[in-house]
């Protein structure tokens, strides 16, 4: 009886370490519109079920708490809204994806604690799908200007080459130095950033990059790596003029060119055009939050304000981003605070 137990339980890690992969290479790919559960969030679902069965229950300490609290306060602010604008099924449909990202995370919390080699197989995922998204890009680039991949829009695109790196920079920087597969992992990322055109991510790359180097500085676990970057970035400077005819006729350099040069002139580069403005005309739900439903309601433009602690503020109030920044601060006091430097770019996206 027992050794059937064993073997039951050996299959059941199995499968939850396929889905773990598979959830990670799926992440990208959008088979129907935005807003609709993908392929990747029906994986999620299956990976919080058999996480639930085998796992059954998880270390409840204050960091578990506040999410929890923090999914039950936008729950109730959500659904709250909902009722009072008569919009009963947007506020549904917004509080469910809350509370599936919480599930998600805390599943893999799990799974991470009771089974740290998974971290091996996440890296292998990113590597895996950043290299097939760069080769979907290149031959089939579409006919827009921007590249939206696997995608619907190439914001997404961008976004995804900021978060997969630094997930994969989190990951390495806890192993020895791997310099070929950095190269690979960091130049697609680069590469699929650029294509999406995407000023957020560029900008948010290049911090990301530059906080990456200070962290193989400061660990002297990368200084190999770190020394070639260093090579590469003077002879750059020191051959650019000598390659500016060539790179003048490569269609991708341009492009990207042009779009940092237009930094601060489109519309959606100014406070207003990315939807701050609305926390200066609505200081009423600062307190409590204005949740995500009609949007159409608000003095600016219809849409989520394009920033996290910014949307988290006017949509769940003090109250909201307080324990959101509590939670931040809970698990990085808990762990190596360099490392977390990373996730400042996703958060300025």
């Amino acid at each position: 009886m027992k050794e059937k137990e064993i073997i039951k339980k050996d299959i059941m890690t199995y499968v939850i370490f396929i889905l773990v992969f598979l959830f990670i290479i799926f992440q990208p790919i959008y088979l129907w519109s935005s807003g609709v559960p993908q392929v990747a969030d029906i994986l999620g679902v299956l990976l919080i079920v058999l996480t639930s069965i085998k796992y059954k229950s998880i270390k409840k300490d204050l960091p578990i708490y506040i999410i929890l609290f923090f999914m039950f306060y936008t729950l109730t602010v959500n659904l709250f809204w909902g009722l009072i604008l008569q919009e009963q099924l947007e506020s549904i449909l917004n509080s469910s994806w809350y509370i599936y990202n919480i599930l998600i995370m805390l599943t893999f919390i799990v799974i991470l604690k009771n089974n740290p080699t998974i971290l091996k197989l996440v890296s292998h995922g990113i590597i895996f799908i950043v290299i097939i998204e760069l080769i979907v890009i290149i031959v089939f680039p579409g006919t827009g200007l921007r590249a939206t991949g696997t995608f619907n829009n190439p914001n997404q695109l961008g976004y995804f080459s900021i978060l997969y790196l630094s997930l994969f920079f989190l990951i390495i920087n806890q192993k020895k130095d791997k310099s070929f597969v950095f190269w690979i992992i960091t130049i697609a990322s680069l590469i699929i950033s650029f294509y999406s055109l995407s000023k957020g991510s560029m900008l948010a790359m290049f911090i990301l990059i530059i906080i990456q180097l200070f962290i193989m500085l400061k660990q002297k676990k990368h200084l190999k790596t770190f020394f070639s970057i260093m090579l590469i970035i003077l002879l750059i400077m020191v051959t650019h003029q000598y390659f500016e005819k060539i790179l003048d006729e490569s269609e991708l350099y341009l492009n990207v060119e042009n779009r940092i040069l237009d930094i601060g002139k489109d519309t959606d580069d100014n406070p207003a055009g990315r939807g701050y403005d609305r926390i200066l005309n609505h200081p009423e739900y600062l307190f409590l939050g204005a949740g995500e439903v009609s949007t159409k309601r608000f003095d600016s433009f219809d849409g989520e304000i394009h920033s996290t602690f910014g949307n988290l503020l006017f949509s769940y109030g003090i109250i909201g981003l307080s324990l959101f920044l509590l939670l931040l601060f809970n698990i990085i006091k808990n762990n190596n605070i360099v490392n977390y430097y990373m996730l400042l770019p996703l958060f300025l996206y």
